[in-house]
């Protein structure tokens, strides 16, 4: 499953995410999708920067979220708490609704995606 967000910075300084989790799977990962000669490589991410007083488009072709072996399906509607931990070891826990993306954007097979 994939994870696609809004992630606003509302105070003076720039914002680092180094971890994310959620109890309702094995673990989660920050990526990033790039273009390389027509196929879209998920790139893990060891940190997500958001700048003093801006946000941070987490979506599809982008920045995003990986979560990895959930514990139950989650359905449209239904919630899920992320624990985001911070660079400077502080953590923020945040519920997020549950929306079903209707669309696919990425065909993938032998651990290649390629746009579709």
């Amino acid at each position: 499953m994939a994870g696609y967000m809004e992630i606003h910075n509302h105070s003076q300084n720039k914002i680092d995410i180094i971890s994310i989790s959620s109890d309702a799977f094995a673990h989660v990962e920050m990526h990033r999708s790039a273009d390389t000669n027509g196929f879209a490589k998920m790139l893990p991410q060891k940190k997500l920067s958001i700048p003093a007083n801006d946000k941070l488009i987490l979506q599809s072709g982008s920045y995003h979220l990986m979560l990895i072996k959930p514990k139950k399906w989650l359905k449209h509607g239904e919630s899920l708490k992320l624990k985001f931990t911070l660079s400077n070891k502080k953590t923020q826990s945040v519920d997020i609704n549950i929306k079903k993306n209707s669309t696919r954007t990425m065909k993938c097979a032998v651990g290649k995606c390629g746009a579709q």
